[in-house]
Order: structure tokens, then C-alpha cells, then sequence
């Protein structure tokens, strides 16, 4: 392939390079040199033909997408103004063109996919019928018939074999469902027939998610049991215990990888760094609201009995959903309790209401039920207020050396997510959006006996915490993800219908070959099943479930529709109405 991806350039970049040019060291070429060498290769292997050079491109990708031809290719038509470029599915019929060096296996296969809605030539024919006379060459045209005209009838499995499979209780992750929207078959392979990928002994980015993960559960128990908080943890204390951390997790047994090599012990010393800026973020982001953590890596299973993770199925079955929070943080007055709900990522994960919506992404509205349930058991005489779901990025963010430096590191590390549109709840997140209104005795309010304070958002305010930002007036931007008390309660409610739904498909009996593709995402792309299921978008019978890409307006109109749902004598019922258990572990004040 032309040009060649060169990847990331390694550990030392040019500039690095340069500056090591002057010593003994043996050094890997800079892109800047590999660019050179591709094209010196290129041109001494474009020489070397004495009579014929052929250079071919491809029009379409793998998914059927138009692609551009290589740079090489408009190098040369430069080069060589009156080059003639030929479309192979123009060519003349010839009988070199025919025949080629594979006996006309090529051509053969081209006209039996244009048949019968295409015409063939008298040349295909007569090669048709001279390999039907042939016994061995018939085998290959009843192969290739086979495969031209082969049509996907995939019925499924039936629901008594499904529940011999899968059993009446579906456990599992929130992720195992997330997987089902994504495609049905690659669940049933993953977890139906536990399919896995050959384990090798490589670091994969989900390792060094891990150790970031282990690293900063390790430092916050520490931080927890020193008697310590957030606001007084110490500069000195907060490398010590990063570097304390980093070296207990990565020291495990489930991570020795990192110690097998000095490339991978490198990476161990590169992530105290980024561990040391992700703990200085989330200080920062603590210290700017009246939230405090009060809970870190809190692990549910079926066996805490909460509603939220046990859901009913229509027929009989249950849906057991167990799981992993990163960390809980409440504030707490003497009437209600808020509570935000924080996901760590080492990756680009941002929150996208479509993807809830077709399913793809119900983690963290999934962990704010189970949050909402638990905190209620433990504070039975407040009411609980969701205040946020909330994705933190694990990043060291480059930014500009001639701006605030501080500031701009904190706007990189900004939470993505949405945020209850409450100003109370704003406020105690953030404390910058705090502006005090006071109304006083000279007030032509009514019933107004004496001075009062009012909260209300201050204008022209950018948080570098949460994703709101106010007008100069006050009111909160258009660019601020955040939703009504009436609508957290409805993603709540709508998340456990779409798992519920889920779970009904999967005992039914549902493996279809149905990847989904939503604008330039598709299933496919990254799916280790691909070679199992043989989907082929060409061939009868197989196709990408389009997902419709909707405006938040109209997801939020459907999302009610489908919870507004109507008895057969037209009333309104609620979701999950047939199980009490999980009315009542809802209940704490959430609606």
C-alpha cells in the first residue's frame, strides 16, 4: 500500500532526533527520512521493468465507500500527461484480456454476477460451456455458482434453545447488552457459544486502561483511610502516592505484562505522569463544587438487591446486570442528597443521547439507577436528586504554551456528559456559576418581611468542570448538555425498557446477521466475528440495520412515546408497572 503508515514515530520525536544526531547513538529514521526512503524505493522499483509497467487502484473500500487513489497515482499522470487510465470493467473483450494467467477464472466469475440481471458475452459463454464439459472444471463452476447466488436465510434460534443456552436469568454487564444493539449474532457468539479471541501475550490498550483504573482505586482508599480529604491533600503527598499507586498496581500478578520488557516499564513511568495530572485534575474539579466523593470502584451484583439490576422479563425471566461505578459523589443537605456519577475513560469516550437512545451506550444511565437505588437504602429519610452522569478522560492534554496553561489543561479535561438543568444543582457543581440575588424590605415583593438571598447562575460563565456555559444574561447556553429532573427520570426509565427488550430478543431466539450503521459508524469495523458470521453487504440476505440519526428533540418525543405506553383500554401504564420490587426500590423522591 502506497504510501505506507509510518504509526506514531515511536517514543523520541524529530526534534528529539536532531538533537541526539551529534552522539554515538544508532538511531530509527524520522518520518521526515522515511518519507525519502518510500519514494527513492518506489522509484527504484518503478525502474526496473524493461517493457510494461502496471499500477492498479482501488475505486471502493471494503464497505463499498469511494476512496481516492494514491498521491503515486497523480505523481505519474503528471509525469506522463497523455497515460491512459483504464477502467478494468471497461476493458475489451479479448481473449488475452479473457484468459489472462488464471484460465479465465476472473472473467468467469464477473459474468456470473452480472447473471441474470446483466447481459453476458458470446465469449463468456463459450468459456462457460468448455468448463462445464470438463469433470474436474465443473466442480469449480458449481463452487462458484454456489457462492455468486448464495443467499443468507439466518432464522434464528428457537426460544427453547435459546433458554437451554442462555438459561432464565441473563447475567451479565451492561456492556453485554450494549453488545447485542451492536449486533445480535456477534452476542450469541460472544456470549451464547463463548467464542474468544486467541489470548496473546501483547499489551493492549485495555491493559493500560486497567492500570490507570487499579492506580487510581489504590490512591483513593489511600487518600480515604490517611484521614485526608481533597481540599488538604498536599503536593508532596499526591506524587508520593501516585508513584506508590502506579508501582502496587502494575506490580499485580493480572498485570505482569509491565514488567517484561523496558519498553513496557517505560510506559509504567509514563502513566505516573498522566496519573499525577488526572489526580491534579479531579482535586481541581472537587475543590471548584460542594461535591465530595463518597464512594470509589463500588462493584454491583445481583446480590445487593437492587431493583434497578434485577429486571423482570415478561416471561418469567429475570435480567441480572452487574458492574463496576468509578466513583460516586454526593452533596448532601438536610432535605435531599444529590448525586453525580463519574466514569472513567483512558479513552475517547463522549456521551451521545443517540447512541442511549439505539442502545449502544447505556453504562452510566444504567449505573445512575443503581447509584440513585443505593444511596436511597442508606438515606431513607432524604429525597435523592440525580445531579450528573459524567465521563472523566485520563489524559496528559498538550495545549498552547502562550495561554493560560493551568486553565487550558483543565478545559481539555473538562467531563462530558449531561448535567440536571437545576440552578442549585449547577451551582453545587460548579461554584462559578454561584451569583447571590438579594431582595430586601424595599421591594415591592409581596409577603416579603425581611432581606433574602436567591441563587441564580451568573452570566458569561464557561465551566471547566461540566459541560454548561451561561449567556451573558444568565441562562444557560445551547451549547450546555443538560436535561430536566422529568427527563433524567426518563432516561432512567427508558435505559431498563431498552435492556428489558433486549433481554426478551435474546431468550426469544434472536441471532440475526444484523450489524448496525449509524452515519460513518458500523459494527463491522471492529468486530473480531467477522470471519464467523460471513457478512458480505453484496450478497442476498445480508444488510446493515440502518439507525435512524435523529435531533435531540426527536429523540426525546420518542423516547416518551415509548414510555407513555397504553393499556388495551387505553390508559396510560407505567414501565416495569408488573414488578413491585422495582417500584419500590425506586422509590426516594426521584420523580
Amino acid at each position: 500500500i502506497v504510501p505506507k503508515n509510518s504509526g506514531d514515530g515511536g517514543i523520541l520525536s524529530d526534534l528529539d532526533r536532531e538533537v541526539l544526531l551529534g552522539s554515538d547513538l544508532e538511531l530509527a529514521p524520522t518520518k521526515r527520512q522515511v518519507a525519502y526512503m518510500e519514494r527513492f524505493y518506489l522509484y527504484w522499483i518503478m525502474t526496473k521493468p524493461s517493457e510494461k509497467l502496471y499500477l492498479s487502484y482501488s475505486k471502493l473500500d471494503l464497505e463499498g465507500n469511494n476512496i481516492r487513489p494514491s498521491y503515486l497515482i497523480g505523481v505519474i499522470s503528471k509525469l506522463f500527461p497523455s497515460i491512459e487510465i483504464i477502467d478494468e470493467e471497461r476493458l475489451v473483450e479479448d481473449e488475452v484480456n479473457i484468459l489472462g494467467s488464471d484460465r479465465g477464472m476472473d472473467y468467469l466469475i464477473k459474468g456470473i454476477r452480472k447473471y441474470p440481471s446483466g447481459q453476458v458475452s458470446d465469449y463468456w459463454k463459450e468459456l462457460y460451456s468448455l468448463y462445464l464439459k470438463d469433470e474436474k472444471l465443473k466442480k469449480i463452476i458449481d463452487n462458484l455458482i454456489s457462492g455468486a447466488f448464495f443467499t443468507n436465510h439466518e432464522i434464528g434460534l428457537k426460544a427453547e434453545i435459546a433458554k437451554d443456552l442462555y438459561g432464565n436469568e441473563l447475567l451479565g454487564s451492561v456492556t453485554r447488552f450494549e453488545q447485542f444493539a451492536s449486533c445480535p449474532f456477534a452476542h450469541y457468539v460472544k456470549y451464547g457459544l463463548n467464542l474468544q479471541e486467541r489470548v496473546e501475550y501483547s499489551l493492549e490498550a485495555l491493559d493500560i486502561g486497567n492500570l490507570f483504573h487499579d492506580a487510581l482505586e489504590i490512591f483513593s482508599k489511600r487518600l480515604h483511610n490517611s484521614g485526608n480529604d481533597w481540599e488538604n491533600l498536599s503536593e508532596e503527598d499526591q506524587q508520593a502516592w501516585v508513584e506508590e499507586s502506579i508501582n502496587e498496581a502494575a506490580n499485580n500478578p493480572k498485570n505482569d505484562i509491565f514488567s517484561s520488557s523496558k519498553r513496557y516499564e517505560y510506559i509504567v513511568n509514563r502513566s505516573k505522569r498522566i496519573t499525577n495530572r488526572t489526580i491534579w485534575a479531579i482535586k481541581k474539579q472537587i475543590t471548584s463544587g460542594d461535591f465530595i466523593p463518597s464512594h470509589f470502584e463500588v462493584y454491583f451484583t445481583p446480590d445487593r438487591n437492587l431493583s434497578s439490576l434485577n429486571i423482570p422479563l415478561s416471561q418469567g425471566g429475570f435480567v441480572k446486570l452487574n458492574g463496576r461505578i468509578d466513583r460516586i459523589d454526593i452533596y448532601e443537605d438536610d432535605n435531599q442528597v444529590m448525586v453525580r456519577v463519574v466514569d472513567y475513560k483512558s479513552g475517547k469516550t463522549s456521551f451521545d443521547l443517540l447512541s442511549v437512545y439505539h442502545g449502544l451506550q447505556l453504562q452510566l444511565a444504567i449505573y445512575l439507577n443503581a447509584a440513585t437505588e443505593f444511596l436511597n437504602k442508606s438515606k431513607k429519610d432524604k429525597t435523592i436528586k440525580p445531579a450528573g452522569i459524567l465521563y472523566y478522560h485520563i489524559d496528559d492534554p498538550i495545549v498552547d504554551k502562550n495561554a493560560d496553561i493551568e486553565a487550558s489543561i483543565l478545559k481539555e479535561l473538562k467531563m462530558d456528559g449531561i448535567v440536571n438543568e437545576d440552578v442549585e444543582v449547577i451551582i453545587r457543581l460548579d461554584n462559578s456559576f454561584k451569583e447571590v440575588y438579594k431582595i430586601d424590605s424595599d421591594t415591592d415583593e409581596e409577603d416579603v418581611e425581611e432581606e433574602k438571598e436567591i441563587l441564580r447562575l451568573k452570566g458569561g460563565v464557561s465551566s471547566s468542570v461540566i459541560p454548561v456555559k451561561t449567556n451573558k444574561d444568565g441562562s444557560l447556553s445551547k451549547d450546555s448538555k443538560v436535561v430536566s429532573d422529568e427527563e433524567v427520570s426518563a432516561i432512567e426509565d427508558y435505559v431498563t425498557l431498552v435492556v428489558k427488550d433486549f433481554g426478551e430478543e435474546i431468550l426469544a431466539g434472536n441471532t440475526r446477521v444484523e450489524p448496525y450503521q449509524l452515519n460513518d459508524l458500523a459494527a463491522c469495523k471492529y468486530c473480531p466475528y467477522n470471519s464467523v458470521c460471513g457478512f458480505d453487504p453484496k450478497i442476498e440476505g445480508f444488510a446493515y440495520r440502518k439507525l435512524s440519526s435523529l435531533s435531540d428533540k426527536e429523540i426525546w418525543d420518542e423516547i416518551h412515546n415509548k414510555l407513555g405506553k397504553k393499556d388495551s383500554g387505553g390508559n396510560s401504564i407505567s414501565l416495569n408497572e408488573d414488578n413491585e420490587a422495582y417500584e419500590d426500590g425506586k422509590k426516594g423522591g426521584k420523580k
